[in-house]
């Protein structure tokens, strides 16, 4: 499975953006850092990142059974392998602090809620 976001970052205050990929976990992406958390909520992978206020920001996740794959402006990326689970993988995406989704793309058979 494979999605693209691009939305842009709020230009006052901070702001989040969460993908879910259920039943894996989810992606968690700040103006700071970029995790990956397993369904538990547990941080499998992180990294340090910096989105500049009002800046453009495009998000590209792949979904190959168990490893999720992110990777933001293309040039910072993270990769974790969580732990199996059960059933269809969806998609679903959650913003605070005001990012400004501008388009979503996904693959043939992605399945988003």
């Amino acid at each position: 499975m494979a999605a693209e976001l691009k939305f842009g970052w709020p230009t006052t205050g901070s702001g989040e953006l969460r993908v879910r990929c259920e039943p894996l976990g989810e992606v968690v992406l700040s103006s700071s850092s970029l995790r990956l958390l397993d369904s538990k909520g547990e941080s499998w992978s992180e990294r340090s990142l910096r989105i500049e206020s009002g800046a453009q920001v495009l998000v590209q996740m792949f979904v190959d059974d168990d490893i999720v794959e992110v990777f933001v402006n293309g040039h910072d990326s993270l990769a974790a392998r969580l732990p199996k689970a059960e059933g269809e993988i969806t998609m679903s995406m959650q913003a605070t602090g005001s990012p400004k989704l501008v388009r979503v793309r996904t693959a043939e058979g992605a399945s988003w809620r």
